[in-house]
Order: C-alpha cells, then sequence, then structure tokens
C-alpha cells in the first residue's frame, strides 16, 4: 500500500501534517470488521441530563493521534506499506526515493478497520477501570460504587470523550485518573467547551447549555437565486439547484436534530419536494435558513433537577399530520422529555428534551384515525427505549421477559396526544379492535394499548394549541415549540377534560375576542360597563400603527403599545383593589419594558399569582379596603383576558415576522438589481459607447467616398467634366527598368484604362463586383448595428424587473414602504407624495431609474435601426442607377463613333 500525506490547517492557523495509508489498497479489505459505533444523539442528552441533575462537573477531553494508540496488533495480517522518503529515512532508509517498504504492526490512519480497533482499545479501557458498558449504546459508559449508585457517565465519539462524576466520590475519582494515564491527551476542557458540532457551557449552578451558534454561522448559507430566477416560482429546478437544495437541507438538518427540533418539520417535508423541486422550494428553504440564522443563539437547557432518577418522569408528545406530504403521505412526529413527576399532576415545571422525530407514516392510510395510531404506537416505543436507557444507565441491566417489569417498577413515563377519538378507543372502549374500522389500524392500536399497560405508560390528552408534537408535523406549527424554548422549556401538562381541538379552541377565542359582551362583562365592578377592553386593544393598536416612528423596532413597538394598553385597564382596576394590584402592575410593566420575550406575560402572571406572598398581599388588601367578592371576580377575569391576549402575542409575532422576512427578500431583490446598475453599469456602457463610436466611424469613412465616387462617375458618364472619349490607339510603351519607373508606368496605365475602356465589358464587371463588396460590408456594418440595437432592447426590458416581477399590488406595497423611508421618490419631472401617484407610478412604468434608461436607449435603438439599413438600401439604389448611366454611356458613344464615319 502506498502512503500520502495530508496538509491542512487548524481553525488557529497552525500547519498539520498527517501521514496516511491508503487503505482501499489492503489485500485483507473485504475481510476486515471494519464498523465502528459513535455516541448516539440521544445517549449524548441523557448524558447532559444525568450530569444537570446530578450537578456534576462536566468535562470534555481530545486523544491527539487516537489511531496510532491503538493496542490492537496487526503483526499477523501482513500489511505492508511504501513509505515516503522523509519517513523511510527515519527507518534506515537513503531518504532520496519512496522505495522503503515498512509492516505495520499497529492501526494506522487510512486503514478501514483502523477506528475498528481504536474503538476496541476504547473499550477494553474502560473496562479494566471498572465502567460499564450500556448495551444499549457501546459508546455510553457508566460509573457504580459498590452499592450499585451510578457515580460517574462517559460518553465518546472516535477520539472524542465528553464525562462527568461525583468529584467525591473516590471510585469515579480513580477511574478518570486511570484514563488520563491510559492515553496522549490533546486538550482537556471543563465546563466549556465544543463536542461534536456542539458548543456545551456548564453554569456554576450546574445548568447545562447547548447551542450551535458557530455551526449555524459559518456552514448554513441561502441558496444564490438571481431576480430573475425568483420570479419563476413554478419553474422546474436544474440539476445544479437540486444538488444545492440537498446540501443545504442536510446542514438544515444537523442543526435541527442537534439543537433546534422547531425545524425538523420543515426539513422532513422539503426532503419529500426534492423529485420534483421547484424555485418556490428554493425561495421557502432560504426563508427557513435566514430564520435559523437569526436564531442561531438559540440554546437547549438541561436543567439540574438535584432529584433522584426515579422521581423524574418521561414524558412523550405523538401527533401526526394527514396528507401533508407531496406523494400524499402523513407525517409523524414526537418529542420525549424528561421531567420532574409533578407534571403529570398539572405543575409547571421544567424539562430536559432528550429525543425528537418527524418522519413520514411508515404506512398510508385512508384516514386520520390510521396515522395518528401510527404516530401513538411509534411514541409509546420512543418512550420504553427511553426509559429502558434512564434504568440501565443508573445501574439496572436489561433482562430479557422482565424488560416492563423493570422500567414499571423503577421509572415513570407518560405518553400525550391530542385524538380524542384515539384516547376514547385506548381507555374506555373494549370492543373489537377498540372499535376502529381499519384492522390494521385497530391491531396496531391493541399492540400498543398492551405494550404501554405492560410498562406502566400513562396516557394523556390535551388540546390541540397544547400538543408539543404538533411542532414535528408541519412546520406551520412551530409556535408552540418557540413558546417553550422562550420560556426556558418551563411547561405544565394540562389534561384537558373536554377534549377541546386545537381549532375549535382557537375559533372559540376569536368569537370572545370579537364579542364585546364578555370583555364588558367580565370587567364590570358594581355593574358598570365602562372598561371594555377589546375598545382599548383595538385603539391601542391603532395608535401603535400611526403613530410608528421610522426609527424604533416593532418589537419596541408592539411593547409600547401593551404597555399602553395595561395602563388603562389596570387603572381602572387599581381604584378598587388598591396597593395589591398597583404592585403587580408594576412588575408587569417593568416586565413589559425589559422587553425580553412577549410570550412571558402569561408565565409572569402565573408566577406571581402562584407566591404564597403574593397571594397573601391580595387578600389582605380586598379585606382591608372591604371590596366585594364581585371586584375579586372582575380581576380575575381581567387576568384572564390578559392571558388570551398573551395568546394571541406568538401569532402577532409570527407575522410580523413573515412580514419582515418578505420585506427583506423584496429589499434584497432591489439590492441586487440596482446593485447591477451601480457596479456593472458604467463600466459596461462606457465600453458600448466607446465601440459605438468606433462602428460608426469606420462605417462613413468608407461609406462616405464610396458615394462620393458613385455620384462623380454617373455625372462624368452623362457628359460632365469633358465626358467619355473615343478609344485611341496607343502604342506599345517601353519597358522601364527603374522601380520607380515601373510603378508610375502600372499608375499610368490603370487611369489610361478607367478613362479609355471605361464602356467595356471588362471595366463594366469590375466596377460592379467592387460596388457590391462596398454593399456587402455595408450591410454587415448594419447587422451588427442590430446587434448592438437588440442589446440594448434587452436592457430596457430588464428595467422592468424594479417594478417586482410587473404586480401592481406588489409594486404599490413596495414603493409604500419605500416611501415611509425616503423622504420622496423622483419620477421623471414629478414626485411621489400621495397613494395616486404611486398607483400612476405603478400602472405607467414612471420610476425615474427606468424612465432614464427607457427613453434614452429607446431613441438610439430607433435611429440605429433605421438609419442603418435605410444607409445600405440607398447605396444599393445608387450602384444600380450608375450601372444605368454606364450603360447610357456606352450607347451613346458608339452613336457618336457611328455618325462620325458617316461624315
Amino acid at each position: 500500500m502506498k502512503m500520502r500525506w495530508v496538509l491542512t490547517y487548524k481553525s488557529d492557523g497552525r500547519a498539520k501534517a498527517r501521514l496516511v495509508v491508503l487503505g482501499f489498497q489492503a489485500r485483507n479489505l473485504v475481510e476486515t470488521q471494519a464498523s465502528s459505533p459513535t455516541l448516539s444523539k440521544l445517549g449524548k442528552l441523557i448524558l447532559l441530563t444525568v450530569v444537570a441533575n446530578n450537578r456534576w462537573m462536566l468535562e470534555s477531553a481530545d486523544v491527539a493521534s487516537a489511531f496510532l494508540q491503538a493496542i490492537q496488533d496487526l503483526e499477523q495480517e501482513e500489511l505492508f506499506v511504501q513509505a515516503p522518503a522523509e519517513l523511510g529515512a527515519a527507518f534506515g532508509g537513503s531518504g532520496a526515493d519512496d522505495l522503503t517498504v515498512l509492516k505495520l504492526r499497529r492501526a494506522f490512519y487510512g486503514l478501514c478497520h483502523a477506528p475498528r480497533r481504536w474503538f476496541e482499545t476504547v473499550s477494553e479501557t474502560l473496562v479494566k477501570a471498572r465502567w460499564r458498558q450500556l448495551q444499549y449504546d457501546k459508546c455510553l459508559s457508566v460509573l457504580l460504587d459498590a452499592s450499585g449508585h451510578l457515580v460517574g457517565i462517559a460518553g465518546c465519539r472516535v477520539d472524542d470523550f465528553i464525562l462527568g462524576g461525583d468529584d467525591k466520590s473516590q471510585v469515579f475519582l480513580k477511574a478518570k485518573d486511570s484514563l488520563k494515564r491510559a492515553f496522549e491527551w490533546g486538550k482537556w476542557d471543563v465546563s466549556s467547551f465544543e463536542f461534536a458540532g456542539c458548543f456545551i457551557q456548564q453554569k456554576p449552578d450546574g445548568t447545562i447549555f447547548m447551542d450551535q451558534k458557530v455551526y449555524s454561522e459559518k456552514w448554513m448559507e441561502e441558496i444564490p437565486l438571481s431576480p430573475s430566477r425568483a420570479a419563476q416560482p413554478r419553474a422546474k429546478a436544474t440539476a445544479q439547484e437540486i444538488s444545492a437544495i440537498r446540501g443545504a437541507l442536510g446542514t438544515l438538518a444537523w442543526r435541527a436534530n442537534q439543537v433546534s427540533p422547531q425545524f425538523l418539520a420543515d426539513v422532513g417535508l422539503m426532503l419529500s419536494e426534492v423529485p420534483v423541486a421547484t424555485i418556490d422550494l428554493i425561495l421557502r428553504l432560504n426563508k427557513i435558513i435566514r430564520e435559523a440564522k437569526r436564531t442561531a443563539d438559540q440554546v437547549l437547557i438541561f436543567h439540574p433537577f438535584a432529584l433522584s432518577w426515579k422521581d423524574l418522569a418521561v414524558i412523550t408528545w405523538a401527533d401526526a399530520a394527514q396528507n401533508n406530504r407531496v406523494n400524499k403521505g402523513s407525517t409523524i412526529g414526537m418529542l420525549s422529555c424528561i421531567a420532574p413527576h409533578q407534571i403529570l399532576d398539572g405543575d409547571r415545571v421544567p424539562m430536559n428534551l432528550v429525543a425528537w422525530r418527524s418522519q413520514k407514516a411508515p404506512r398510508e392510510v385512508l384516514g386520520s384515525n390510521g396515522s395518528e395510531v401510527q404516530a401513538i404506537t411509534i411514541g409509546e416505543d420512543l418512550t420504553f427505549l427511553v426509559r429502558s436507557v434512564w434504568t440501565e444507565i443508573h445501574g439496572i441491566s436489561p433482562v430479557r421477559g422482565r424488560q416492563d417489569e423493570l422500567i414499571r417498577d423503577n421509572t415513570i413515563g407518560a405518553l400525550v396526544m391530542d385524538s380524542r377519538g384515539i384516547y376514547d378507543a385506548m381507555t374506555r372502549n373494549t370492543s373489537a379492535l377498540h372499535g376502529l374500522r381499519s384492522s390494521r389500524a385497530g391491531y396496531e392500536l391493541t399492540i400498543a394499548v398492551k405494550q404501554a399497560m405492560s410498562a406502566g405508560t400513562c396516557l394523556r390528552c390535551v388540546a390541540g394549541t397544547e400538543q408539543l408534537a404538533d411542532a414535528l408535523t408541519k412546520g406551520k406549527a412551530k409556535k408552540i415549540l418557540l413558546q417553550l424554548m422562550g420560556e426556558q422549556q418551563m411547561w405544565r401538562l394540562v389534561y384537558d377534560p373536554a377534549f377541546t381541538a386545537g381549532g375549535k379552541e382557537a375559533r372559540l377565542m376569536d368569537i370572545n375576542l370579537r364579542n364585546s359582551t364578555s370583555p364588558i362583562t367580565a370587567f364590570s365592578c358594581h355593574g358598570s360597563t365602562d372598561t371594555v377592553i377589546v375598545d382599548l386593544v383595538a385603539k391601542s393598536l391603532r395608535d401603535y400603527v400611526a403613530r410608528c416612528p421610522p426609527r424604533k423596532t416593532l418589537l419596541s413597538h408592539a411593547c409600547d403599545a401593551l404597555e399602553g394598553l395595561l395602563d388603562k385597564a389596570l387603572d381602572k382596576a387599581s381604584d378598587v383593589a388598591g396597593e395589591g394590584l398597583d404592585t403587580l402592575k408594576d412588575k408587569l410593566k417593568r416586565k413589559l419594558t425589559s422587553k425580553v420575550s412577549l410570550l412571558s406575560v402569561d408565565s409572569e402572571i402565573d408566577r406571581l399569582f402562584s407566591q404564597p406572598k403574593q397571594v397573601m398581599l391580595y387578600q389582605e388588601t380586598i379585606q382591608e379596603e372591604g371590596v366585594t367578592d364581585t371586584i375579586s371576580h372582575a380581576w380575575q377575569g381581567m387576568v384572564n383576558l390578559l392571558r388570551t391576549f398573551s395568546n394571541l402575542l406568538p401569532t402577532a409575532v409570527d407575522t410580523l415576522k413573515d412580514a419582515r422576512s418578505e420585506v427583506s427578500k423584496l429589499s434584497s431583490n432591489l439590492d441586487s438589481i440596482f446593485s447591477v446598475f451601480e457596479e456593472k453599469g458604467p463600466h459596461i456602457f462606457n465600453t458600448v459607447a466607446d465601440l459605438w463610436v468606433t462602428i460608426w466611424v469606420i462605417y462613413f469613412a468608407f461609406i462616405l467616398p464610396f458615394c462620393a465616387l458613385t455620384l462623380y462617375y454617373g455625372l462624368w458618364a452623362n457628359g460632365w467634366f469633358g465626358g467619355p472619349k473615343p478609344i485611341a490607339q496607343e502604342a506599345e510603351p517601353q519597358g522601364e527598368q527603374t522601380l520607380w519607373g515601373r510603378l508610375s508606368l502600372l499608375c499610368s496605365k490603370c487611369c489610361n484604362c478607367c478613362s479609355n475602356f471605361h464602356d467595356t465589358e471588362l471595366c463594366f464587371w469590375s466596377i460592379i463586383i467592387f460596388m457590391q463588396v462596398i454593399v456587402l460590408v455595408t450591410f454587415l456594418i448594419a447587422v451588427v448595428m442590430a446587434i448592438f440595437a437588440g442589446v440594448k432592447a434587452m436592457i430596457v426590458a430588464g428595467c422592468g424587473q424594479v417594478y417586482v416581477l410587473e404586480d401592481p399590488d406588489v409594486c404599490e406595497s413596495a414603493l409604500t414602504t419605500l416611501r415611509t423611508f425616503l423622504t420622496k421618490l423622483d419620477v421623471g419631472n414629478s414626485t411621489i407624495y400621495s397613494d395616486e401617484d404611486i398607483h400612476g407610478v405603478c400602472d405607467e412604468n414612471l420610476l425615474l431609474t427606468c424612465e432614464m434608461v427607457t427613453a434614452k436607449f429607446t431613441k438610439s435603438t430607433i435611429a440605429t435601426t433605421v438609419f442603418s439599413f435605410l444607409a445600405s438600401i440607398f447605396s444599393l439604389q445608387m450602384l444600380f442607377d450608375a450601372a444605368t448611366l454606364h450603360e447610357q454611356a456606352v450607347w451613346r458613344r458608339k452613336a457618336a463613333a457611328k455618325e462620325g464615319k458617316e461624315d
């Protein structure tokens, strides 16, 4: 086998050289075991959960030249390499050539089974140090003390290690020291490091944050698309564009699978569209990439519960979307978290995300129940997997035939769904196949129910608006996951006894907001109905839009408007409730004016009213002031309405983000158009202008003298300037000996031929051919002029792109938006000041840029094309006239000669 040097530069600029073997040349290539495992995503996230829960110190290490430290012997494999000159000289070779042959005795970079040999070395080293490999993931190991308690956990991904343990345990300290001495380490970081493409940071309180900001900013890029191409959303994508789509989706999928589950549904659905990809897919993909880069600093949080591992529950949300793929397939989504078991009692608790999936349903179905059953079945299986891994990590190894019993006795699990029909079928219906019409779905649900009962998995049903897995089935539902992230992964598992569907709940909310009776009744104090919150909301929002300053962000406007609304509503309530409401009002205002998150209003209200001290202050205030129960109900109504309003804020925020992205996309198109005019326009126009002038100079330099000669010939043939003379017989001239004499003789003969033999046939056809050449050159010049005229016409047509795909509505919206940022827009000799002016500009294409380009180019194009062809036609006509005059001169000479003979 041959060897090669691989030269690279590290991120810090240091040069790195590595010698590798061309392993594909190995004679035992197909006989060796080359597969090598790596740490799974579930294993990594559960490791971080364990470390955070126990508040252990998180550490990471990197092995230097890992494959070269493998201890497995390759002596019996008889592998030989042809060493390069540098390596040959080190082993006693001449160093002048690459002919030194060496035998490999250990694993080397480039060998196909080198990763396998390294993994075997790591496994042996960890086992010797009393680490126990998990049966679920061979790259995840745990360390137990003599009593069977977990004191350490470690995971390896090729040559990168991540571990944590109890620093007070001698077992863990001894095992870690043994691991440090086993290999040569490149670095050993604590609390802050990069692992498997993610940046992980641990705070002093034990909380762990994981993000992919560096990855997102470095690798995630939009697919380049020209404005003309973007104007054709239904056009088929080319092979090159499809390749770019696959690359961009792969980059985005890694981010979605590691730290951003809200993008996973979009990635999966777009991957299903790749075989029939269009430009619209690229536009939507670029929009998702822009959103991902805007939220590059998003983090996953692993909370330090500081609870016994048996007091933590595994909660899985499962949902399905029917026929939302290109091929009419369904999408299923699952999200698993580990949280304190109080979440099952309705408490608001922190959660650690450990697994999420978004995939095509394995089986095509006719109705929504079929896809829901598949999601629930796979979700129950995922719950079983996480619970099994959780028990194995804490020292309970899997036992065949008893696994359900082990996880039922030691862990808590729940499966959450939002389908009332499936929930009833699983918990109430004892009919055949749980009453489902589809036999496949019925048997599948029967098995899922049996497995859930065997493992002790609780079943819960929530409203569609509380279903976290809904965001993993459709891209437009990512709002609920964004809300979860915005609330630092704090959540409440709310049981819905009425089984209210998400769509129905949204419609009811909209009806309540539109009906002013509900808020008036909820806020009526002492029979008064003067506090109408709906009117206040509408007025505040209208005022916000009208007073929108040009230099403030939309978020600040929304916060200001909401602050004003709270001022008006709480002022009326505080007149009755006293200081308790004033305190709450101030805290709410401080929360809003901080402008941290619009989605935290509900959580702040819950937090304030969940504190016993605050509730006591509120009750004492009511008792001191003698406020009746009516005021208490009124205040509770106001709190409920504020919560309803805060639930609407995510939708408003999403709408504003979509609007901003559309404006950004429009501005990028306009920027690309004007940047071309600004950067390339002057240079191109100057070059074309110079060439234009040169061609016209050459054209007139040739055509004008030839036309003048032809005109002179016509006049001379008619008797002007002496006219044609009879042919005189001249004596043969004597030969000249000098060069100058010969040239003079040649010139005189040519002149004599033109003057004395102009009416002969040879002279006639010579002139005709010569003039044909002139006409041909004239036509060639005209063709060149026409080509340049076409180029000009194309440029003029391209100016239409400034009008945003020729759509009047989009054009008016764009110009209206631009007018809010520019003092005026010039359109020729007038200026845009009103909506009527904008309407006229979009209908008649009066923007100054296009008006200038169109006016200048159109005139020159018409003049060049028309006059070029006219000049060619006139030249040809002059040639015909000259030939006619020539014939007349010939016959006139013949007649004169005949008359002379008769005389």
